[in-house]
């Protein structure tokens, strides 16, 4: 297993899926079963730098807080793209293919409710978890 698939162990994830990163097939199959498998609205954060970390981190917090919240890791979003162009993206937001997208909340029929930007200034402390909560609140009134 390689460094990128131990994540650092500070991070007490109790509602995440972290999509491995050694085997491709592999993360294809659990970020399909994760997103188009389950009754859950999603939080999937793209990324390994601080910023990523953070956003996994908060989301989880917040996943607790609701049973029908889950989120969603992509260490290495390149990988997984063919599942990604699966989805159904709402005209008027930024394309999650977009390279400044961290996170994107996905509803129950699949659609991408809310996407985060790396430059969204509501990131900044201390309102970076109230643009979390946002993006599952999106993704929860979504049709």
């Amino acid at each position: 297993m390689s460094a990128m698939d131990q994540p650092n162990a500070s991070l007490n994830l109790l509602h995440t899926t972290i999509v491995p990163t050694d085997d491709a097939a592999v993360a294809k199959q659990v970020l399909t079963s994760t997103i188009f498998g389950g009754n859950h609205v999603l939080l999937v954060v793209c990324g390994t730098d601080e910023l990523s970390q953070f956003l996994v981190q908060t989301a989880d917090v917040l996943a607790g807080a609701a049973p029908w919240r889950r989120v969603v890791w992509l260490r290495q979003p390149a990988q997984v793209a063919e599942v990604l162009q699966n989805l159904t993206e709402c005209s008027g937001l930024p394309s999650i293919q977009d390279p400044n997208a961290v996170a994107f909340s996905v509803s129950l029929m699949d659609k991408v409710s809310d996407v985060i930007l790396r430059t969204d200034p509501n990131l900044a402390p201390p309102r970076g978890r109230a643009r979390v909560y946002a993006a599952f609140l999106k993704a929860q009134v979504e049709p």
